[in-house]
């Protein structure tokens, strides 16, 4: 308590404080005026935020839930989205894919993530008015366009299972497009859990590694996550044509993607995250908290 008072954290979510704060005082190791300005800091911003005006002047009282889903959300949700996304690779402009020459064409849409719903909501969030997934968003974004959108999962998100390796090899096989979906989800990271790779789960690396072998059409790799992985091989390797990397993008992010990818928006989004070799947490210790290389 005392060290997280002195370095300036004025408030603790959760119960460290309330637990501890009255040992530290008895303890000397802190006084009252480390907790009064801790608490007076804390509520400086809450008066300057307006928390405490007459309510008929707080803006957000006056809303209603005709404010909710309304067309302007629903634009912002899009538009956030696909401000988010981030291009990490694009060789010889594969993309953005050109809507008429695809005419006739068929475009196959592969594994976990490319029906992901719930999961581009990452790790708190309220029910959600929709959620377009990228099946879906692709769907819409080629409405009067005479192209076939198919999908094969291929495999979940991290278990082992491979049984559904063949129809996703198939269908990539007779495609003109192939889109990898893959990522990871809340199962490996979230709040609580800390995670001990930074690589792409080996099934989905397993399962690349087999559409490499069939795929003589372009073949691009999206990934959904909220934290660091190695995607080093897929950047560097000639079999791939393009990488997007998109976080969790929320109730938009299906459409967001297919926008970007059909060249209805132009992806200038920039990492929140340094990506890391995988073998980086072999390396450095999981307790080392210094910001800066030792």
């Amino acid at each position: 308590v005392a060290v997280a008072l002195h370095a300036g954290t004025d408030l603790n979510c959760g119960d460290f404080y309330s637990k501890y704060t009255r040992q530290a005082l008895y303890n000397k190791t802190i006084v009252e005026a480390d907790i009064d300005q801790a608490l007076q800091r804390s509520f400086n911003v809450l008066v300057r935020l307006g928390y405490f005006d007459p309510p008929e002047q707080q803006p957000y009282r006056k809303l209603s839930h005709a404010d909710v889903d309304t067309a302007e959300t629903r634009q912002l949700s899009l538009h956030a989205a696909q401000q988010s996304i981030v291009l990490l690779k694009n060789t010889n402009k594969a993309l953005p894919l050109n809507l008429n020459q695809l005419m006739n064409k068929r475009i196959a849409l592969i594994g976990p993530t490319a029906n992901a719903t719930v999961l581009m909501q990452g790790n708190y969030y309220g029910k959600a008015p929709f959620l377009i997934d990228p099946i879906n968003g692709f769907q819409a974004a080629i409405q009067g366009y005479s192209i076939n959108i198919s999908f094969a999962y291929g495999c979940k998100i991290s278990d082992v299972d491979q049984s559904g390796f063949a129809e996703a090899i198939e269908l990539a096989r007779l495609s003109d497009i192939v889109i990898f979906f893959g990522g990871i989800d809340q199962s490996i990271e979230s709040e609580g859990t800390d995670r001990t790779s930074i690589a792409l789960p080996s099934v989905q690396l397993a399962l690349l590694e087999q559409l490499e072998k069939v795929v003589r059409s372009p073949l691009h790799v999206v990934i959904m996550s909220g934290s660091s992985l190695d995607l080093a091989y897929i950047r560097d390797s000639s079999q791939y044509d393009s990488l997007i990397w998109m976080g969790y993008a929320g109730q938009a992010g299906g459409l967001a993607i297919a926008n970007v990818m059909f060249g209805q928006y132009n992806p200038g989004g920039r990492l929140p995250i340094t990506i890391y070799p995988a073998s980086y947490v072999d390396a450095v210790s999981m307790f080392d908290m210094q910001m800066r290389p030792s």
